[in-house]
């Protein structure tokens, strides 16, 4: 198999005030990793979901149609994707996106797929530019930010709580959605140390990794800012119901 897609849906959800894993919560009458998997279906009939809090559920709500990989600790994104590796044996180029955002686009994920072949490069990641994070922008304002080299390509991203003042005043954003080349990705993820303030393994540590070895790391800028928006809290949940109850 040539591709393949990761979603990482290990996540409790603490802030949604529910007892089940986050990707179960419901969405305008589908959970929301259903309403993921829909979208992602003509691209990626079967991919590999990583599963962590009460995983048991998820894989009793979705059935055996999914290959499900198991993240013992919630130690952060880059050791979910870690848990996968077993299951992307002969997988050549794999897309990573979170179980929470319900409103990525097939077309995003293709266009990063398009790009990582394209570039000949180890890493293409999907940002977004949003220039209000007081009002509508709100929900989106915790999102790690894009640092860019000189030449205009990627070179880190910084996640809010280890941002500095100036930092967290740069407009364009990590919505979380990234490919990589596995022969690169399972090479250098075991170089990821917790050193941030959530003490936890992140995956976005893959792109200073990448540049400091003097790949070009390209990106996709997604138009539609509801693509980038996860569900962490009861107020980003109302925000998304009502943007499917309109389109």
């Amino acid at each position: 198999m040539r591709e393949q897609l990761v979603i990482l849906a290990g996540g409790q959800g603490k802030r949604m005030n529910s007892d089940l894993p986050k990707p179960l919560i419901k969405i305008a009458g589908k959970t929301i990793i259903e309403n993921l998997l829909e979208r992602m279906r003509p691209l990626f009939p079967q991919p590999v979901i990583v599963i962590g809090y009460k995983g048991n559920l998820i894989k009793e709500s979705l059935g055996s149609s999914y290959i499900y990989a198991e993240q013992k600790e919630q130690k952060g994104t880059s050791d979910a994707l870690l848990a996968a590796k077993e299951a992307l044996a002969g997988v050549e180029t794999v897309a990573v996106m979170p179980g929470d955002h319900p409103l990525v686009s097939l077309e995003t994920i293709r266009e990063l797929l398009n790009l990582i072949r394209e570039k000949k490069t180890v890493m293409t990641l999907a940002t977004l530019k949003f220039q209000d994070f007081e009002n509508e922008g709100k929900v989106m304002a915790r999102a790690g930010r894009i640092i860019r080299n000189a030449d205009g390509s990627v070179n880190r991203i910084v996640e809010f709580k280890d941002a500095t003042e100036e930092e967290r005043k740069i407009t364009e954003i990590n919505p979380s959605y990234y490919c990589f080349d596995t022969k690169w990705l399972w090479e250098n993820i075991g170089k990821i140390t917790p050193n941030n303030a959530a003490k936890e393994y992140y995956l976005t540590d893959l792109l200073g990794i990448a540049t400091e070895q003097g790949h070009k790391v390209y990106s996709v800028e997604v138009k539609n800012p509801f693509e980038g928006m996860g569900v962490n809290t009861p107020e980003e949940l109302a925000v998304v119901e009502n943007y499917l109850k309109k389109s």
